[in-house]
């Protein structure tokens, strides 16, 4: 059952890193409030750590929800460390991963 009313989607996003090509991958979809599913993603790019794929597949569904007009989101992610410094205002600015957290925090409004 979907947590939420109205306008308010879910977004669960996963991430994933191949060492051994320097990949990421990742995939996410959106999910109305009756819990429908509304639309998918999937992305792919290189980069060297989890965080990154992590970050990147958050970014990309966020997109994809306010490119169909959602705009107040529920976001499920199953990585904690990306949860935390999303939380550490301060710690995004240094970070560098920098863009894509502020693209995260302008999309949730917590900038």
């Amino acid at each position: 059952m979907m947590i939420g009313f109205g306008d308010v989607v879910k977004c669960n996003s996963d991430g994933s890193f191949l060492d051994l090509d320097q990949r990421i991958a990742g995939g996410g979809v959106i999910r109305d409030h009756h819990g429908k599913w509304v639309a998918g993603c999937f992305s792919g790019a290189t980069g060297d750590n989890e965080f990154r794929a992590e970050a990147v597949t958050l970014r990309d569904v966020l997109r994809l929800a306010w490119h169909r007009g959602f705009q107040r989101v529920i976001c499920e992610v199953d990585y904690a460390v990306l949860v935390s410094t999303l939380a550490d205002i301060p710690a995004i600015h240094r970070h560098s991963e920098f863009p894509v957290l502020y693209t995260i925090h302008h999309m949730l409004r917590w900038v």
